[in-house]
């Protein structure tokens, strides 16, 4: 790469400083009319991508580049569409008080400067010109001579100030106990680039007046500070207020962007479709919300056919075909057809003009109310419903006997039946005795999902836990049946790690999966007894103790998992470490024998004031992090 032309003076950069922002400061300071001046005729021509500049200014020693590149790569390697390569955003305090550019504010969806809590400019308040990087030679006037610090700053609400705290990845918001989302939604639980993909969807899916839903390509909205501003205060009080704003954001992209109902579903199918793609379940709260929203607003019916959505999901939403309403529950059509028109069972058709029919989609809350008001034994599936459950879950109640049932006979029929009055009473056995949830409880659907597979049979566990008084749990009304079931979070956390920690055997690769490291570390582990294992007769093969785990968790520290906390590089993380003078576990071990990540010892690091908070405050062994 050819070196820029070394100028007179040229100022130390600072460790966060923007490439194109370093060079308008030695054009200002040699007065020089152009940053292309310090282009030499021959090589690449000119270009705002941080990526170029950066690879010019590294490869010229007399800028100091080579020092901080580490921390200005990440946002040098975005691409071109997260960028901003155009024009200056600035916060007038901060140039006031320091005259430099952040490489940060290269990032398109950045609009606001969190520590003085205002909207960036990007326009001269004198000029009114746009603060194009390639006409500007100072870092603290405009190209008409306007003092760049004098232009009038515009505060920002709180939610706003907590949206670009997300996009900046800090370790915590500034006011995150009042924050609905401030657990689920951490900074640190996202890389750069996931951030930003999630900041521009939080964005360009506002009902704000100036977007048209109907174009196709990339979001514009991030265009300028002015343009962006409505979009932003739009996404910031549906994700970042205090309290929840998701659910009334889904009506109002549902059912008030159109007057015509059938383009809000198309439009609202075009959200979901990138809701489930993009975000999924990594958000609890918002997958909640979205799942409740669709159950009693998305009149179309389910089906496996439908990949983007869970098992639960399918199986839990409140609207199916009539035609399978009459199978699921046994009823006839005549029947359902009559308790629809008697305003007992809601229903809606939906015509479709392409193959000229018309299909009916009945409520199935109120199917199931018709149906319990009307007998008293049920089929499976009804059984199921009425409990609020999922049929594996069901059926994980019937193998171990919790609920009884009649098994399939010439006098009872072809399937299981069940009486209402046991269900009743296993739900009241839960709901009525348990006192109304708080904050602090998980529904019970979540609590199984963070389970997961690691306990046998979790759904029944988790029952007979709460039976038992193991996990303290309490009611919310407002869901049906078993799903009023709400656990609390730290109570279900015991639980979990004592239920995990004493008996669990682990495979190599299970123990990685769990561990989130390369299964190379594992079997390395094992080869130096670090990590112990025992014959199991009943597989003929060795296992991995959960005592010999939990000893491991204890003693030791990954890199890559210290690192992820902290929010640095493992690199940049293994630079700190050795500062500090302390060698990883097998720092002096023979070629070939090393481990695949970095190990330390856990009393090592927290004998050190610079990492022991650190470390300390480690959350990467526990399961509902």
């Amino acid at each position: 790469m050819t070196q820029l032309i070394q100028p007179i003076c040229y100022p130390q950069p600072c460790s966060d400083e923007s490439p194109v922002g370093y060079l308008i400061r030695v054009c200002q300071a040699n007065q020089f009319n152009n940053i292309r001046w310090m282009y030499p005729a021959e090589g690449k021509a000119f270009s705002l991508r941080p990526s170029e500049i950066l690879e010019r200014l590294v490869s010229s020693p007399w800028t100091g580049f080579e020092q901080i590149q580490e921390s200005i790569l990440p946002f040098s390697s975005l691409s071109p569409i997260e960028l901003n390569t155009t024009s200056l955003r600035y916060c007038p305090v901060c140039i006031s008080e320091k005259p430099y550019f952040p490489v940060s504010r290269h990032v398109k969806c950045t609009t606001v400067c969190t520590v003085h809590r205002c909207w960036l400019i990007d326009r001269c308040s004198e000029c009114r010109e746009l603060m194009e990087y390639g006409r500007l030679t100072s870092i603290t006037e405009c190209r008409c001579g306007h003092p760049l610090k004098n232009a009038e700053v515009n505060s920002v609400p709180k939610e706003v100030v907590r949206f670009q705290e997300f996009i900046d990845g800090v370790e915590e918001y500034s006011d995150t106990d009042s924050f609905w989302l401030g657990k689920d939604l951490c900074p640190t639980n996202f890389g750069l680039k996931k951030r930003i993909e999630l900041a521009f969807g939080f964005t360009q899916w506002q009902p704000v007046e100036m977007n048209a839903f109907s174009r196709s390509g990339t979001f514009a909205g991030f265009s300028d500070i002015e343009t962006a501003k409505p979009y932003v205060l739009a996404a910031a009080k549906v994700f970042f207020s205090d309290n929840d704003r998701f659910t009334p954001f889904l009506h109002q992209l549902h059912q008030q962007v159109y007057e015509d109902q059938d383009e809000g579903d198309k439009l609202f199918k075009r959200f979901y479709k990138y809701y489930f793609r993009h975000i999924g379940g990594m958000i609890d709260p918002l997958y909640s919300s979205m799942e409740r929203y669709m159950n009693l607003n998305w009149h179309y019916s389910f089906s496996q056919k439908n990949s983007l959505f869970s098992d639960s999901m399918i199986e839990g939403h409140h609207w199916i075909p009539l035609q399978a309403a009459c199978k699921r529950f046994e009823l006839g059509k005549k029947e359902l057809s009559r308790a629809i028109l008697s305003k007992s069972v809601r229903a809606r058709e939906k015509h479709y003009r392409a193959t000229d029919r018309t299909f009916t989609l009945v409520y199935q809350p109120d199917v199931m109310r018709y149906v319990y008001e009307s007998a008293n034994l049920v089929n499976g599936v009804t059984a199921a419903s009425i409990l609020g459950v999922t049929k594996k879950q069901f059926y994980q109640l019937v193998d171990n006997h919790v609920i009884q049932g009649q098994e399939p006979s010439k006098l009872s029929g072809s399937t299981w039946k069940f009486e209402r009055s046991h269900l009743q009473e296993l739900l009241e056995k839960f709901t009525k005795v348990l006192p109304v949830l708080d904050d602090r409880y998980v529904p019970l659907s979540d609590a199984v999902r963070k389970v997961g597979n690691r306990i046998p049979s979790p759904f029944v566990s988790l029952l007979l836990a709460i039976e038992k008084g193991d996990i303290e749990a309490k009611v919310n009304s407002q869901s049906v049946g078993l799903r009023q079931l709400c656990l609390l979070e730290s109570s279900l956390k015991d639980w979990y790690q004592n239920q995990t920690s004493k008996n669990r055997l682990y495979t190599a690769s299970e123990l990685a999966t769990e561990l989130q490291v390369l299964p190379d570390l594992i079997s390395g582990l094992i080869r130096v007894s670090i990590l112990h294992t025992c014959h199991v007769p009943e597989v003929s093969a060795q296992r991995i103790t959960g005592h010999s785990v939990q000893q491991f968790k204890d003693r030791y520290v990954i890199l890559s998992k210290l690192a992820k906390c902290s929010g640095m590089s493992s690199q940049n993380m293994r630079s700190v470490i050795k500062a500090c003078n302390i060698s990883a576990i097998d720092e002096d071990w023979a070629l070939g024998e090393e481990l695949s990540n970095r190990v330390y010892y856990r009393h090592e690091l927290l004998s050190k004031k610079e990492l022991a908070p650190l470390v300390a405050s480690m959350n990467d062994w526990e399961y509902l992090d």
